[in-house]
């Protein structure tokens, strides 16, 4: 009888341990988030394609801007990590420049995406806790969000620059079609050609990336370059086709309406071959489906006439042996 309040002032004890400790690290993650989010970012020693850079970052991202500190710091780490770290940079760097992120530097997307998850994964750690579930249900349910949203993220990014190339080259024949039309009408240069084709299709994915060309082209770069940043952005037999053929007739002087119109008509000869060869595969590929729809036919047919000999008798009809 003389320990039940001993166990109570060890359980209020215990208990007020706990609410200080929690109050302490709260007081701690307050001070360090504002620490960070007020820490110097010393713009005035960025060179200004940097700057405008990373002002973009922090319009696209309110997290980068409150955590620009913490998070150039991990970009950094992942960005100089050999191995599969390197590769995995340089699939995201791809994957942001297709979707026209490329603004963003792939350690710091990555680093953003880190923290992002682990954010989610906190709160969605507590949820269960709150519900009175175990502790390593939420420890587990954490951890899963925390390092599966990063992945998540990714995928989703490299699904849309998927759809983007596959627009790009469904709309490539006509745009090509286009500027041939308007070189034969007397139009002037490849660029103009290019402009015309972005005031057309202004809000397709191929207007998208004939404006990204136009744009290298008038910050400096020649028609060379230009062209082969888009060939090494896409990576497709059709982009870099047009890239050779264009890069071609320019140093050897030829016709480029000549160029576009046997280019054009090259594309389409293949979507025309690929289109007969996905037919004939479907011929094979149809004939299982095929076989089980008319297998499930004559189940029904002679199941229906069967239904109609034993309706009456309730028996099958048989026959007598004279």
């Amino acid at each position: 009888m003389e320990m039940m309040p001993l166990w109570g002032a060890i359980d209020r004890s215990l208990m007020m341990v706990c609410l200080t400790l929690s109050s302490l690290a709260g007081v701690l993650a307050g001070w360090w988030w504002v620490t960070v989010a007020y820490w110097p970012r010393k713009d005035e020693s960025l060179p200004g394609i940097e700057l405008t850079r990373r002002m973009r970052v922090r319009d696209a991202s309110s997290l980068f801007k409150a955590m620009e500190p913490v998070i150039l710091a991990w970009a950094d780490k992942f960005e100089h990590t050999p191995g599969g770290t390197a590769l995995l940079m340089s699939k995201i760097r791809g994957t942001l420049d297709i979707v026209g992120k490329g603004y963003w530097s792939p350690g710091e997307w990555w680093a953003v995406k880190y923290v992002e998850g682990i954010f989610m994964g906190a709160g969605a750690g507590l949820f269960p806790l709150i519900l009175g579930a175990p502790l390593p249900l939420g420890l587990v349910v954490g951890l899963v969000i925390a390092f599966g949203w990063p992945q998540l993220a990714l995928s989703s990014e490299v699904a849309e620059a998927g759809r983007h190339k596959s627009a790009v080259l469904f709309q490539l024949v006509y745009g090509l079609d286009l500027m041939a039309l308007m070189m034969e009408a007397g139009a002037g240069s490849f660029q103009e050609c290019l402009q015309a084709v972005v005031m057309e299709m202004p809000d397709s994915a191929l207007a998208q990336e004939f404006a990204r060309v136009d744009a290298r082209m008038n910050q400096g770069s020649s028609q060379n370059e230009a062209l082969t940043e888009l060939d090494d952005r896409l990576m497709d037999a059709d982009i870099q086709a047009m890239v050779l053929s264009v890069n071609t007739s320019e140093e050897k002087g030829s016709k480029l309406k000549e160029t576009l119109g046997n280019l054009t008509e090259q594309m389409r000869q293949r979507r025309i071959q690929w289109l007969e060869k996905a037919a004939e595969e479907a011929k094979v590929h149809i004939t299982w489906p095929a076989m089980c729809v008319m297998f499930a036919c004559l189940i029904l047919i002679s199941g229906s006439v069967i239904l109609v000999q034993v309706a009456p008798t309730g028996s099958l009809p048989t026959a007598r042996i004279p």
